[in-house]
């Protein structure tokens, strides 16, 4: 994989990661308008959706994760880019 691809590859990744995030936004403001409504933090309803968030806030940590990775590679091969330009 190139460097190019490798950073095309990990702004995706982050673009995703935006729209898991805002998703999240999006039930949380559910979830405040509901409890609004009705006022009870134990209605069925808001504990189905506060399963849905925590559901969602555990694939942003996993995708989170794997953007680590992303950028520690691309640091990485340009670590090794930098070394091989400077043996040359």
């Amino acid at each position: 994989m190139t460097s190019q691809s490798h950073v095309e590859l990990t702004r995706l990744h982050c673009e995703r990661l935006r729209t898991l995030i805002d998703h999240v936004i999006s039930e949380l403001a559910t979830i405040e308008r509901t409890l609004s409504l009705i006022g009870n933090p134990a209605s069925s309803s808001v504990a189905t959706q506060l399963q849905a968030v925590e559901t969602q806030s555990e694939h942003i940590v996993t995708e989170t994760l794997r953007l680590q990775r992303f950028v520690r590679a691309l640091r990485l091969e340009s670590t090794d880019a930098s070394e091989a330009a400077l043996e040359s």
